[in-house]
């Protein structure tokens, strides 16, 4: 067996990426982007977000590519 072990934000298309070539792994994820905020904090928008955007639109593509080829 086969750990694969990866950042949460790109297993998605780890694992899509491991099946297509037919490996029997198991995945696990680190590095979670998540922090404890305080119920008012929840409610200022973060506009460092906005600088994500193009490694998510990245993962989006890269994703596509996986499934349609």
């Amino acid at each position: 067996r086969v750990l694969v072990v990866n950042s949460a934000f790109y297993m998605r298309r780890t694992m899509l990426c491991c099946q297509k070539v037919r490996l029997d792994c198991d995945f696990y994820t680190v590095d979670l982007n998540t922090s404890p905020r305080s119920q008012w904090e929840s409610w200022v928008p973060d506009f460092t977000l906005f600088c994500n955007w193009t490694k998510l639109i990245h993962e989006w593509i890269g994703y596509v590519a996986y499934i349609f080829y």
